[in-house]
């Protein structure tokens, strides 16, 4: 799989958990296939399967659902602190930067 002059292109997948990599490792160890070999298999079974359902990588949020997502996050993020500049005055002192230089 991915010879030299092979029509292959190269996919990087960045994983966050080491324990994953390493179950990805040993999956494929006991299988006998590269690393590469089982992320391609896995992938395909998932492109499949959707196809199949008529699913789709990411569905569409209702808005309620986006404000909710939205919430927890900042929530997660910021955990109740706020900024102390307001957005607006940050934009007007920006837009008079580019002004001065000529943008």
């Amino acid at each position: 799989m991915g010879a030299k002059g092979s029509s292959s292109v190269r996919i990087n997948i960045y994983v966050d958990d080491s324990a994953i990599r390493k179950e990805v490792k040993l999956a494929a160890a006991l299988r006998d296939i590269s690393v590469s070999e089982y992320c391609l298999a896995a992938i395909r079974e998932k492109l499949a399967r959707e196809k199949s359902t008529g699913g789709t990588a990411r569905q569409p949020q209702s808005l309620e659902k986006a404000v909710e997502s939205a919430r927890k996050f900042h929530s997660k993020t910021f955990r109740g602190r706020a900024f102390s500049l307001s957005s607006a005055e940050l934009i007007r002192d920006a837009r008079k930067g580019r002004s001065r230089n000529g943008r």
